[in-house]
């Protein structure tokens, strides 16, 4: 299966988590080339329903990474409802 980098904040390559996301791709990059083993990259997504912004973001993101032979995997996944009346939220669970 190979390394894996794990790390949040991470999924987007636009909005407030570009900056994370440039870094943490650079340091995988260069972990990659100097043969560390790394295969792979995970990205937990804590979001909510107003993240649809930075979608394109996080498609770019992925692409890079697979571009340079780099495995994506969404480690943990979670999506809050600001939005959501708590009376409806209970009626769906």
């Amino acid at each position: 299966m190979g390394m894996f980098y794990n790390d949040y904040d991470i999924l987007s390559g636009s909005g407030w988590m570009q900056n994370k996301a440039d870094k943490v791709f650079e340091f995988v990059k260069t972990l990659q080339s100097r043969g560390c083993g790394i295969t792979g990259i995970g990205m937990q997504a804590h979001i909510d329903t107003k993240f649809g912004p930075l979608m394109d973001g996080v498609a770019a993101n992925m692409k890079r990474y697979a571009d340079i032979g780099i495995i994506v995997h969404i480690t943990e996944l979670d999506i809050a409802c600001p939005d959501c009346s708590s009376s409806s939220a209970a009626r769906n669970t």
